[in-house]
């Protein structure tokens, strides 16, 4: 593995231009070309870089990082309801576990037939779906945290680093062997950074657009001009945006 120095240790010679060109003809005639376009300054492209973060990457960490609070909120509260909803079937069957019942298997079987007995009597149909309804959203809101942090801690954080090692990579940038202060990146490479920047915050913003989707609290559209339902209530049909 070989070692990348900044700046480059070979000087380069850049034409008026700002172009990279070398040329080879064999013995057979053939001609070899190499003709870059070199227009970018480093010192440029580090400055917009520095800005970008300033501007665009450190306000979106900011907001990853609020929504991740809002959905750890949510996700914390969704939880409390999903214990309260089986408290009872866990009291009940505590207290089954201490009858005294001779033998086992009797135990056991008693246990068994007090527990069932019970579930019928308390767990109605709406007691099950709302139970369902709760662990659905729950696996939605923490599937929704991991998606964000993985952007943030993958995409977001990491950006300016990576691309401050792209530009001092030596096959990335040249050396003016007329001005060493002069040093160039590939034009190539500049679109690259360009495209990536506005893939990075294309992305971000579906990222935070579809957690809304997957993990959100609000009212459902025909109880905004309405008084709202008690806490807890739930609708099979699937809210539209």
């Amino acid at each position: 593995m070989t070692c990348s120095s900044f700046p480059r240790s070979q000087k380069s010679r850049i034409s008026k231009d700002n172009r990279y060109f070398l040329l080879y003809q064999n013995d057979e005639g053939k001609l070899f070309i190499t003709d870059l376009s070199v227009q970018s300054r480093y010192s440029d492209a580090i400055a917009d870089l520095r800005k970008f973060h300033e501007e665009i990457i450190k306000p979106l960490e900011r907001r990853f990082d609020l929504r991740l609070h809002d959905i750890d909120r949510d996700t914390t509260e969704l939880k409390k309801d999903s214990t309260s909803i089986v408290r009872r079937l866990g009291a009940a069957l505590a207290i089954a576990l201490v009858v005294p019942v001779p033998g086992a298997f009797e135990t056991t079987l008693t246990v068994g037939l007090i527990y069932v007995t019970y579930k019928k009597i308390t767990e109605k149909p709406e007691d099950v779906l709302r139970k369902k309804h709760v662990e659905d959203l729950i696996g939605e809101c923490q599937k929704t945290e991991k998606s964000l942090k993985n952007f943030r801690d993958d995409h977001l954080t990491r950006f300016v680093s990576k691309w401050e090692n792209l530009f001092r990579e030596e096959t990335n940038h040249f050396v003016n062997s007329d001005d060493e202060a002069d040093i160039r990146l590939l034009d190539s490479l500049r679109e690259k950074y360009q495209l990536d920047k506005d893939l990075l915050k294309k992305s971000a913003e579906f990222e935070l657009k579809s957690s809304a989707y997957h993990c959100n609290r609000g009212l459902l559209p025909s109880e905004e001009k309405s008084k709202p339902e008690k806490s807890g209530s739930i609708s099979e049909k699937p809210v539209k945006k």
